[in-house]
């Protein structure tokens, strides 16, 4: 079971963006959409296109090769909706830090 543990700083990801941070081995992006910060496993799993790069319009990222709209909560690609979804880890914002279960 993982832990959480401090992967960045609120400021580190602006609202709309999403970076890249490694933990337990793994690699993940936060996302700032809409005041909440959310995890997924980093690349994109249905095209292996850098997640972080997905551009955030309202409080859907979109794929940055295909532009396909991802729903962050279900950790899927509206476009392809029945393929197996991304790993989601829990996060959470702690003063000025951002944990998460990776």
């Amino acid at each position: 079971m993982a832990r959480f543990r401090k992967v960045a700083r609120v400021a580190d990801v602006p609202e709309g963006q999403g970076i890249v941070v490694e933990a337990g081995g793994k690699r993940a992006v936060l996302f700032n959409v809409c005041g909440g910060i959310c995890a997924v496993e980093a690349p994109c799993v249905q095209h292996h296109a850098p997640s972080e790069k997905r551009v955030i319009c309202g409080a859907r990222p979109s794929c940055p090769w295909h532009g396909m709209p991802v729903d962050l909560a279900r950790g899927i690609c509206l476009a392809f909706a029945a393929t197996a979804p991304a790993g989601k880890y829990a996060a959470k914002v702690k003063g000025a830090d951002i944990l998460a279960a990776i």
